[in-house]
């Protein structure tokens, strides 16, 4: 004899934060979204170990000059290498 339940097919409650998370999850273009901004957010928290230069320490009025070398000398190669 097999075991028949006789329970009603009741389904699970949900909170709405569940129900929402799983909603979004469905949406595709919703989740690519999402790691798009955690990667942003990521880079924000992260930009003083990403970049540890000082942004405010540029000197504008000698940004076109040319690199010297230790030597002293100005000479520099077409592509800005030494």
């Amino acid at each position: 004899m097999s075991a028949i339940s006789t329970k009603p097919n009741v389904p699970k409650k949900r909170s709405k934060l569940q129900e929402t998370w799983r909603r979004f999850r469905k949406n595709g273009r919703a989740v690519v979204g999402l790691c798009i901004v955690i990667i942003l957010v990521l880079c924000a928290v992260l930009a003083p170990i990403i970049s540890p230069y000082e942004p405010n320490a540029q000197d504008p009025r000698n940004r076109l000059q040319a690199q010297a070398r230790a030597t002293g000398s100005a000479r520099m190669s077409l592509a800005g290498i030494y």
